[in-house]
């Protein structure tokens, strides 16, 4: 197989020529990456986000103009249709600041009993709905769907120097409320190799946990 090969384009190219096997391998190729996506932040309503998204997916197929990966331009839609659920069912249609909200402050409730059963890890849950959305949003992308720092920026549309220092302050903040919500002193400060392991192994969790539905 040739390494340089794009595969999601080359599926992309199948599909708008007809190929409908080749859609549906492309859409599953990224379905884990963006129910997960959903899944976090709004575990009671992710599938239904989940559906909208690809419906715009489909429709929209023709427009994407391989300017960046087609996996950031999916993140790029489901960000949009994060956004608008938040502003129909949190703001009621009106603005919000992605940089100053968080989804704590938005839900008024925290996601985690929903979602893992380690101690660790629902604290971990706790702190990253405490984090401002934007930070929230590069940590996803980059530490749990493995988008590059110039990918994220792609998909959030800012530049790649914004997204690294959010990553930054994002990794100081998970540690800091990691241990406010537990209200427990560590015995040394929390590493970023330690937040990106405890990142992983909590995606791992949520990969095998069951739905909200189920």
């Amino acid at each position: 197989m040739d390494p340089h090969k794009d595969v999601d384009l080359e599926l992309l190219v199948r599909w708008r020529e007809g190929d409908r096997n080749a859609g549906e391998t492309l859409l599953s190729k990224h379905f884990g990456g963006i129910r997960r996506y959903f899944r976090l932040k709004f575990p009671d309503a992710h599938e239904d986000l989940l559906q909208e998204t690809f419906a715009r997916i489909v429709a929209n197929r023709d427009e994407f103009r391989a300017e960046s990966s087609f996996k950031t331009y999916l993140f790029r839609i489901a960000r949009y249709v994060g956004n608008e659920h938040i502003r129909k069912h949190y703001r009621h249609g009106g603005d919000f600041s992605p940089a100053d909200s968080s989804l704590a402050d938005l839900t008024g409730r925290r996601q985690s009993s929903l979602l893992a059963e380690r101690e660790d890890h629902r604290l971990l849950l706790d702190a990253l709905q405490h984090l401002s959305l934007e930070q929230q949003e590069v940590v996803d992308l980059y530490y749990w769907e493995q988008l590059t720092a110039k990918q994220v920026a792609e998909a959030i549309e800012a530049p790649e120097s914004t997204v690294r220092g959010r990553l930054r302050l994002a990794v100081r903040h998970l540690a800091r409320l990691h241990r406010e919500l537990g209200e427990q002193e560590h015995s040394r400060e929390l590493s970023d190799g330690d937040i990106e392991q405890w990142l992983h192994a909590l995606r791992r969790e949520l990969d095998r946990a069951p739905t909200a539905s189920s």
